[in-house]
Formats: C-alpha cells, structure tokens, sequence
C-alpha cells in the first residue's frame, strides 16, 4: 500500500473514529501501518460531541469498549475493510442553556475544512483516486450493544429516563444489478453507493432484537455515571438473545425491539443520467431508499405520552429558550408570578415582531449579509494571504451578527463567502 493511501486512510479514520472518541494520533498510524488495531478498551466518548452536533444535551458519561479496524493491506482490491464496535453506552441530560445557534455553525465550519482537506492530494480519476472510492464502497461496520440513555433530574417530582437500546447495528455493501441486491465486494468503482443497514438479528425471535425505545416516568437516574458499575446497569438493559443475556432489568417499552432492514442507494455522479430502479421496479432515481420493518410494536401510557411530548418541545424550542435567556427570572414560578407572566409577554411580543418583516428590515438584512460576506471571507481566508485579517472590532461585529440571526441564514452568507 503506497504512502499516499496509508495517509488517505489515516485521514479518513481521523475524521471519523478519531471525531467521536478520544485517541492518541499514533494509534491510528498503527491501523494504517499494520492493517490490524484493537482500541481500547474502556475509550472515552468526546465530551464536546453531541454539543458539536448543535443538540441541547449534555454528556454525563460515554464510553466505548473497543473499536477493532480490519485492513486487508494486501488485497484491497478484493476483502472489504471491517470495522467492529462494541458496547457503546451514553448518558445524556438536557441543557437548556446550550447555545445550539454556535453548535451548528461550528460544525458547519468543521465539515467545509474537512472538505477541503479531502479534496486535496489525490485526484478522484487518477487509480489512486479509484482506489480510495472502491475502499469506500465495500466498507463495512458492525456495531453491538448501543444504549443512549436521558436523564431529566433537574426536578423530583418530574423526572424521567428515556433510552434507545440496540443490540447489532450492522453497514454492509452491495453490488446492484437487475438480478437484485447480492453482497460481495465490488471488483470495479461502481457509480451507486450501494448500502444495507440492518438494526439488530433478523434471525432472532420476534421482540428479542433490534432497535427498541424506553420511557421510565420517575426512574432515578443510574448512579455513579462512568463507573463499572453504571456500565453493567446500563449494558442490563439491552436484550441479547442471540449471545445468552437476556437484558435483566423490566423495560417500559415505547417502541419494542423491532429489526430494521434499510436499503440506500446514492447516484455519485453530479448529474443523474436516468437508469433502472435499485429499489423497486421501474424508473430509478438519484437517490432511492427501501426500508422493511419486521415489528413495531408501540406502547403509549398518558404518563410516558406527556413525558415523550415534553422532550420533543425542549428539544423543538431550546434555541428560542436561548434568545431569552438573559431576561428569564432567577425565581421559582410559584410565588413570583407577576415576573413569570411579564416574562412571557415579553418573550411572546418578541416572537411576533420576528414574524413580521418590514421592507426596511429586508434592506438590513440585505445589507448586513453583504458586510458579514466580506468579513467572513477574510476569517476563513486559509490559501489567500493578500486578505487583511480581521481587527478585533470586527471581529466583535461577526460574533453579533451570528448572535442576532438564525443559524440557516448566516450558513447561507458563509457559504458565500467560501466560494469568493
């Protein structure tokens, strides 16, 4: 394998394994190097990662027990390269003070430099550029054992405990032809990204795998988060038929343990030139998704539908919660009700005034966006040194306009800036 891949490959890893839990650099030049790694165990999950993602939660404890990567250094032409994950378990609480506007433009900020860099090096239609596609093409990931539990705590009366519990995740690719889906390892770059997700064993009995979710109305939270003994509470709640270990502990199930089989076929080509369906019959399109459920059995008590309808409205309005923040009483509700319903005609004044557009605030906003452009372009002016850096004044105005509006607006203006 020639310098060029290995360096490819360790870019890849770096953007992907590397991004989710915390790894030494030369761990993953020995995966690379040597074509067989066995991390961990007991890797830690990036505190900062669901955070990067723009969520309003926060990481209480998250670990993964090992990562195995498989590089078959000597026929990549012909074996797929495997990665194996096990026992991934997260513990989450809500942060209703997350600052999801910044989140998202972060990330945003991180995918256009990861682009960038991936794009530089080797040339797509050059037999290394082939090479890299095809590796990227017969991957292959295997995940058992997933539970990603929220915690609500901040409150005894109102607490509970919501989780999503897997036991097999499993990424495999396809070759697609009239004939249908077969699995084998494609031999040539094909033009469709061809790939079979399958969440849990579908050759278990019927609610003894798959993809389940739990809501506990009440459940306190388990204790001592990172500790072996919270790794063997929260691994409890997964049901492993297949291996044994039926989960012990009694679940609540909102959605019960139902294996998902997902078909997903992208056309790589810029332009879509028309073909047979991969999916189904008849004409194809760009990008063609199949999914075969085999059950769904859901379950919703008045308790756990107010719970489930309350996180969905923490999570829908946390970045309006944002705008308000600094205005919210310090009190408690209860004996202070005067500065609570101030607050919220405050807050609803302001929400009808943002639904209102003047055709003065449209030349504003016209106005500010070719001004944040110009800045911007000058921040993120990496390969273009005849543009002045910004001064400290202006920097100071960038951060208050990404402040003031949206997050999809001023993504909009830095996407401009970018193709300056």
């Amino acid at each position: 394998m020639s310098k060029a891949l290995q360096e490819k490959l360790r870019h890849v890893l770096a953007n992907t394994v590397g991004s989710i839990v915390e790894l030494p650099e030369s761990a993953l030049s020995v995966a690379v190097l040597s074509g067989k790694a066995s991390l961990g165990p007991g890797l830690k999950i990036k505190k900062d990662v669901f955070e990067q993602l723009g969520m309003p939660v926060v990481l209480t404890a998250g670990s993964i027990e090992s990562i195995e990567i498989d590089i078959p250094t000597t026929s990549l032409r012909t074996k797929p390269v495997v990665i194996r994950i096990r026992d991934v378990l997260i513990g989450l609480s809500p942060n209703p003070d997350a600052n999801t506007r910044r989140a998202k433009l972060a990330a945003q900020e991180r995918l256009w430099q990861q682009a960038g860099e991936e794009g530089e090096g080797i040339d797509p239609e050059s037999a290394m550029g082939k090479m890299v596609q095809k590796i990227v093409d017969n991957i292959h990931i295997i995940v058992e054992d997933v539970h990603i539990r929220l915690e609500d705590t901040r409150t005894q009366s109102e607490r509970y405990a919501m989780g999503l519990v897997l036991d097999r995740f499993s990424l495999r690719s396809y070759v697609v032809d009239r004939t249908g889906w077969a699995e084998t390892c494609a031999k040539q770059v094909q033009r469709f990204l061809n790939k079979c997700l399958v969440f849990g064993d579908d050759t278990a009995l019927p609610g003894q795998s798959g993809l389940g979710i739990y809501l506990h109305p009440g459940e306190a939270p388990v204790a001592n988060p990172g500790s072996e003994a919270w790794r063997a509470a929260m691994l409890s709640y997964i049901v492993r038929q297949k291996r044994g270990r039926d989960g012990e502990r009694p679940v609540s199930w909102v959605v019960g343990p139902s294996v998902i089989r997902t078909r997903i076929s992208i056309d790589k080509q810029d332009s879509f030139d028309g073909c047979f369906s991969r999916c189904w019959s008849g004409q194809g399109a760009k990008q063609e998704v199949q999914v075969f459920i085999s059950r769904l059995p859901v379950k919703l008590r008045n308790t756990a539908l107010r719970n489930l309808y309350g996180l969905l409205f923490f999570c829908q309005n946390a970045s309006r919660w944002q705008r308000f923040v600094q205005s919210r009483p310090a009190c408690p509700v209860r004996g202070n009700a005067r500065e609570w319903w101030q607050f919220a005609i405050k807050c609803e004044l302001g929400e009808i005034n943002r639904k209102t557009i003047s055709v003065q605030a449209l030349c504003k906003v016209t106005r500010e966006g070719r001004e944040y452009v110009a800045m911007y372009s000058r921040k993120a002016g990496a390969g273009r040194p005849w543009l002045t850096p910004l001064d400290a004044g202006e920097s100071a105005r960038l951060r208050e306009f990404e402040d003031r509006y949206p997050a999809d607006v001023t993504k909009t203006f830095r996407i401009q800036a970018w193709r300056l």
